[in-house]
């Protein structure tokens, strides 16, 4: 037996169906959740925001320790690149001296095998600059965010100094409480 199948397609628009009624049930309850839990985490942080912010600076302090750590590597590196370079400078200054006495006493397999190391200690040479060269831009983009962190430290700690100032102090709520009783008034 055969069968036919023909598919009809309407141009005409047809309104669309509201998705969440298609949705299973758990998809909506963990939207929901997830909506109650997003808008009670946005009204604590808003009814609290010296707290926030005296966590943004826990937060900054902690990416500054980091990026210091980081800088201070970056140093020693570029320290240590600077002293093979010295080094390297040396030996090669060296090896022109020996290449030279070769060459006037006649000691030809000397010379070549001189001016063999003087080629590889020069070919060090440039990998050690492109290294140093690395390094410096390293340590320039360690330092603009370094000096970026300690910017929104000193930032956070004026809005923290802003916000405290808003809010009365402790003490003064305290204070008010005690007058209510002393007054007999339930606070």
């Amino acid at each position: 037996a055969y069968e036919i199948h023909i598919a009809v397609k309407s141009k005409a628009s047809q309104p669309e169906e509201n998705s969440m009624v298609h949705e299973g049930i758990l998809a909506r309850m963990g939207r929901l959740l997830a909506a109650i839990a997003s808008d009670t985490i946005d009204s604590a942080e808003s009814s609290n925001k010296v707290a926030m912010v005296k966590q943004a600076i826990r937060e900054i302090d902690a990416g500054a320790d980091e990026a210091r750590q980081a800088l201070g590597k970056s140093r020693a590196e570029e320290f240590r690149l600077k002293r093979r370079r010295e080094e390297l400078d040396a030996e090669v200054a060296g090896l022109t001296d020996k290449i030279r006495l070769a060459v006037a006493e006649n000691r030809e397999d000397l010379a070549r095998a001189g001016v063999a190391r003087q080629i590889d200690l020069e070919s060090q040479g440039t990998a050690l600059e492109r290294a140093m060269d690395f390094i410096e831009l390293e340590i320039d983009e360690q330092t603009k965010a370094l000096q970026a962190m300690l910017g929104a430290r000193r930032e956070a700690e004026t809005r923290l100094a802003d916000l405290e100032a808003m809010e009365p102090p402790l003490a003064d709520h305290e204070a008010q409480v005690r007058e209510l009783h002393v007054d007999g008034q339930d606070p």
